[in-house]
């Protein structure tokens, strides 16, 4: 993964040692893209990486305030 920044370098951020194939990644900044790419390794060693695929991380929406009805334009 990288923060999107010009030259920037990947950060290992999981390794598997079960076929979960998940992980969850911490510490990221609002308004920031990453990339994340992947390889596998066996007994032969590491495969090339995977296309890059990107994020844009933002804030969760604010929920939205409780309608309220006008009770001088209601018919």
């Amino acid at each position: 993964m990288d923060e999107g920044t010009i030259g920037s370098e990947l950060d290992k951020v999981a390794s598997y040692t079960d076929n979960s194939m998940q992980t969850t990644v911490t510490n990221v900044t609002s308004g920031a893209i990453y990339t994340f790419m992947f390889r596998s390794w066996n007994v032969v060693g590491y495969s090339p990486f995977s296309d890059g695929v990107q994020f844009a991380i933002t804030l969760p929406p604010v929920k939205p305030l409780t309608p309220t009805k006008n009770l001088s334009l209601s018919t």
